[in-house]
This record gives structure tokens, C-alpha cells and sequence, in this order.
């Protein structure tokens, strides 16, 4: 049994609800944050049939990728299929989470899983920036000094590309007159101190730096810990939209068309007229990606593998340069397993079902 509320602040924690785009909806669209948790159910999207299976299993929770809720609700009155829906819902107890366009624009999200599935190696963000940077000075007495820098990393500071625990300090003079009314760890009250400190520098993104900041002062020995956050025009290269990777050889373009039906499990697949022979860097986009169709070309992608692709679209396909559409559903489907991964790895207090409901609303025959 956990509470609902410490499964969210993890998800949080890792997915962050910042990450997602402006006309998204993610995070507990309904429910109790209070709410006891037994059972979690994990889906693709909500359905009628979805439902019916989580009440069947007694689950208290349906965490999908899509949101129920994704256009604004003015009223519940069960006049269409959301609605009614989301009565039902409401009657039945359950809970539902998504987790949409945030887990799409993390480096370790839903392209990392399509890129893994593909076999990609050296997998990277295709347009990065999404978060911000930020640069994070503090002054630390020396004795202290390896206990906050190791919180401050341990808490997402100091990454930098394929780089962890990345810093700058120096060492100083710090000075400070306790006034009425403080506790100081250092010194005695009306007495100017000066203290041997060391600066620490570190960057920090976004969507880490209340994590990062709760660390540091819980580490710091001080009450009021100096410190100052200066945000940077640097690219945030782990957040953004879509990803590139490279197969580790060159395939013949049929053969690694062959070999995308097979690792995506597809009966067909909408192919570009025009394309290179040879396939190695590939650019993909879970979903509909086709706003990325130029950073993909410019990218020097020899094809462009996303979903929803446009008949107008196909056009910017040449010799150099192929397009790729396995469809939505198909190009989206392996991060519900990730989700279920995610839950089972970090609690171990309540069942985590996978559904076995096929809500892809499309078929090939």
C-alpha cells in the first residue's frame, strides 16, 4: 500500500510535469493525491475497456501516456464519450495519471525507448532546449565543503553531456556579524566573523533546481546559506524534442525497413518515394514529430522516422533524406512498458499491472 501522493512526487522527481508543452495536461487529472494505492494499472490511453480492466483487477490507479483530459472540461454531463468517461471514473474510486509530452522531452523518455528499440546507438535529443540552465554559486566553510558538493550532485547538479559531478571552486574568505535573533553554526553573536570558505560552482536545469537547492541547505551547516542562481543562455542538451542515434552498420534501406516492421511489430509502413540506399543516422520523433522535419534534415539524418506525416510533408524527402511513418500508436507503445519498469524499480508497496487492451483506434488490413 503507498499513498498516491509519493507516487506523483516521484514521478515527479524523474518526469517532471514542467517538461511538458504549454497545451498539454499531465500529472493526476482525477482523483485524491491522498488516496491509498494497492493496484496501478498502466495503459496507453483510456478507454471504456481500459476501465473495465482496472476495476476487474481491483486497481485504484490507471497511469496512462495519453491524458484523459486534454482539452478543457466546462461541464460533466456525460454528452460525449470523455465526459462520460470521466464520470465513470469518479463513481468507480479510480485515479488517473498521465505522463505526456513531459516524458517526451527528456533524454531518458519516450525517444530514448523508440531509439532503443530501433537499436540506435549514441542516442542524443534532436532539438535541444526545452529546460533552462541555470549557474548555481555557493559558499561552503571548508570542513563542510565535500558533504554540500556531494548532496548538490547527488541531487542532479554538475552534468554536463556525458559528464557527471562537474564543479568549479575556489577558496576565500567569508564574513558575517550574527545579529539578534540568529543561531549561528559558526561564530558568536554581535562578533564579525571571517570564516575559510570555498565557491562552488555548478550548472544546473531547470526542472532540478528545487531539488538541488532543498539538498544544499540541507547539507549546509549554515541557517542562511549564501548562495545566488544566475540563469544561462547555454543549451539544455538532455530536454527537448525528438532524438538521433545511429545503427551501429549501414543497412540497405529495404532491409532496415524489414527490420523496423519486425523490432515494431507492424503489418505495414508509409514510406517516402524518395530516400537513400544506405541507412546509418536516423532521427526519430515518438507521435506526431513532422514540426521536426527541417532539424531532421539539417541534422544530416538519413531518414526521419515520426507519426501523423502529412501527404504535403513527404515532399521535403530526397535522395539524401528519407521519411518514415510506423504510425502513432506503433511509434508510442513501448514506453507504457517503461512506465511499468519505473514503478516496480522504485516501489515495491503495491502491484503493477500491465493492461492487455489494444486501444489503438486504427487497424491495417
Amino acid at each position: 500500500m503507498e499513498k498516491l501522493k509519493n507516487i506523483l512526487a516521484s514521478l515527479s522527481t524523474h518526469i517532471p510535469d514542467s517538461m511538458s508543452e504549454s497545451y498539454d495536461n499531465t500529472g493526476l487529472l482525477i482523483g485524491s493525491d491522498d488516496m491509498e494505492v494497492h493496484k496501478v494499472l498502466v495503459a496507453y490511453e483510456i478507454t471504456n475497456e481500459v476501465i473495465d480492466e482496472a476495476i476487474s483487477l481491483g486497481c485504484q490507479v490507471i497511469l496512462t501516456h495519453h491524458p484523459l483530459i486534454f482539452k478543457p472540461l466546462k461541464k460533466i454531463t456525460g454528452q460525449n464519450e470523455v465526459q462520460r468517461m470521466v464520470k465513470r471514473m469518479i463513481k468507480s474510486g479510480l485515479a488517473h495519471i498521465a505522463v505526456h509530452t513531459n516524458v517526451d522531452n527528456i533524454v531518458s523518455g519516450l525517444n530514448k525507448s523508440l531509439s532503443d528499440q530501433i537499436g540506435l546507438t549514441n542516442f542524443r535529443i534532436l532539438k535541444s532546449g526545452k529546460d533552462r540552465l541555470f549557474s548555481l554559486v555557493v559558499f561552503v566553510p571548508k570542513g563542510d565543503f565535500e558533504k554540500v558538493e556531494q548532496s548538490i550532485f547527488k541531487a542532479g547538479a554538475g552534468h554536463i553531456g556525458k559528464y557527471s559531478h562537474c564543479g568549479y571552486s575556489v577558496d576565500g574568505k567569508g564574513s558575517f556579524l550574527p545579529l539578534e535573533g540568529s543561531n549561528p553554526a559558526i561564530g558568536q553573536l554581535g562578533q564579525l566573523e571571517r570564516v575559510d570558505e570555498k565557491r562552488l560552482e555548478v550548472i544546473v536545469p531547470g526542472r532540478k533546481l528545487t531539488s538541488v537547492l532543498s539538498a544544499m541547505k540541507k547539507a549546509h551547516p549554515y541557517e542562511e546559506v549564501a548562495h545566488f542562481i544566475i540563469p544561462l543562455e547555454n543549451v539544455d542538451p538532455e530536454s527537448g524534442s525528438g532524438g538521433l542515434g545511429e545503427l551501429s552498420q549501414a543497412m540497405d534501406f529495404d532491409d532496415f525497413i524489414v527490420h523496423l516492421k519486425s523490432v515494431l511489430n507492424l503489418k505495414s509502413i508509409k514510406i517516402s518515394v524518395k530516400h537513400p540506399e544506405k541507412i546509418q543516422k536516423v532521427a526519430i520523433c515518438g507521435g506526431s514529430g513532422s514540426f521536426l522535419i527541417q532539424e531532421a534534415k539539417a541534422s544530416g539524418a538519413d531518414v526521419f522516422i515520426t507519426a501523423d506525416v502529412k501527404y504535403h510533408d513527404f515532399f521535403e524527402a530526397d535522395d539524401s533524406f528519407g521519411i518514415i511513418d510506423p504510425g502513432h500508436y506503433e511509434s508510442e507503445i513501448m514506453i507504457v512498458n517503461e512506465f511499468a519498469k519505473f514503478l516496480e524499480k522504485n516501489f515495491h508497496t503495491f502491484a503493477v499491472l500491465l493492461s492487455k487492451v489494444n486501444t489503438n483506434p486504427a487497424i491495417t488490413i
